[in-house]
C-alpha cells in the first residue's frame, strides 16, 4: 500500500519510522513527562493493590457470613439465602457500585475542567484519588450498605480518568515542539507498558503475603474466621498504602 500510494500524483512515501532504542531516551529529554512517569506508576500501584485486595475486605472485614444474624439469618453454614450474607454477593455489589460512581462522577469532572481549567482540575482528581481510598476507613463487620456507599464514592476518581489522558496529548505536543515530529505510540507505550509492569508485583505480593500474616483458608468452601493480625494488615495495606501512593502521585503532579 505504501509503494502503491507513492506512485500517486503529488504523494510522498511515508518516512521509515525512527529506531525504537533513541525514540524511547528521546522522551526522557520531555521533563514533564519524566515528573509524570512515577506519579502514573504510583497510581496503578495504588490501583492494583484495592484490584487484588478487594475481595479479602468484604471477606475478612465486613464478613457477610459472620455478621446480621439476627437481621438477617446470616451463618457460616446453614444461613439465609439473602444476598447480604454471601461475600461474594456483596462484593459484586461493590464492584457494581464502583462502576456506577465511575459513570455518575464522569460528567462532574468534565464540568470541573470547563470550570477550573483542564490542570487545576486533574490535579483536583489526583488529590481526590487519594482520599476516596480513606472510604473505607469506617467500614467494619456488618457494614455493607456503608461499603457499597463508600464503593460508589471510592468509583469517583475512576470518571475523571480522561483528564490524565487530556494532560498526556499536551505533553506528546510539547515533545514536538521540541522535536519537530509526533511520537504518540511511544509516548503511549510508555504510559501503559511500565505501570503495568509495576503493578504485576502490587497485584501479587500482598495476596502472597496473607499466609504470613496468619491466614486461614477456607474449610471445605467455607470462610472461617481469621486473626486481627489478617484483618489489620488488609486494612493497611487495602486503604493505607494506596492512599499514600495517590498523595505521592499528587504530589509529583504538582511539579
Amino acid at each position: 500500500h505504501i509503494k502503491e500510494r507513492s506512485q500517486l500524483p503529488g504523494a510522498k512515501a511515508l518516512p521509515k519510522p525512527s529506531p525504537l532504542m533513541p525514540s524511547i531516551l528521546t522522551t526522557l529529554a520531555n521533563k514533564p513527562f519524566t515528573l509524570l512517569l512515577p506519579s502514573w506508576v504510583c497510581d496503578q500501584l495504588a490501583n492494583a493493590i484495592i484490584g487484588s485486595l478487594l475481595t479479602f475486605f468484604v471477606r475478612y472485614i465486613v464478613q457477610p457470613e459472620y455478621s446480621n444474624e439476627e437481621k438477617y439469618g446470616c451463618k457460616p453454614q446453614g444461613g439465609s439465602e439473602d444476598w447480604h450474607c454471601s461475600s461474594s454477593t456483596v462484593l459484586g455489589a461493590c464492584v457494581m457500585a464502583l462502576l456506577i460512581g465511575a459513570v455518575v462522577f464522569t460528567p462532574v469532572w468534565k464540568i470541573a475542567a470547563s470550570k477550573l481549567g483542564k490542570r487545576n482540575a486533574w490535579l483536583l482528581w489526583s488529590l481526590t484519588n487519594g482520599i476516596t481510598f480513606l472510604c473505607y476507613v469506617p467500614v467494619g463487620k456488618g457494614d455493607i450498605n456503608m461499603c457499597i456507599v463508600m464503593s460508589v464514592l471510592n468509583g469517583a476518581p475512576m470518571g475523571g480518568k480522561f483528564l490524565a489522558d487530556s494532560i498526556m496529548a499536551d505533553v506528546i505536543d510539547y515533545d514536538e515542539f521540541l522535536t519537530g515530529a509526533r511520537s504518540e505510540a511511544t509516548y503511549t507505550m510508555f504510559k501503559g507498558f511500565l505501570p503495568k509492569i509495576a503493578a504485576i508485583p502490587a497485584s501479587a505480593v500482598p495476596i502472597a503475603l496473607l499466609s504470613t500474616f496468619g491466614h486461614v483458608a477456607p474449610l471445605d468452601g467455607v470462610l472461617q474466621p481469621q486473626p486481627d493480625s489478617i484483618r489489620n494488615y488488609i486494612r493497611i495495606v487495602i486503604i493505607y498504602i494506596p492512599s499514600m501512593l495517590a498523595f505521592g502521585a499528587f504530589i509529583l503532579k504538582m511539579k
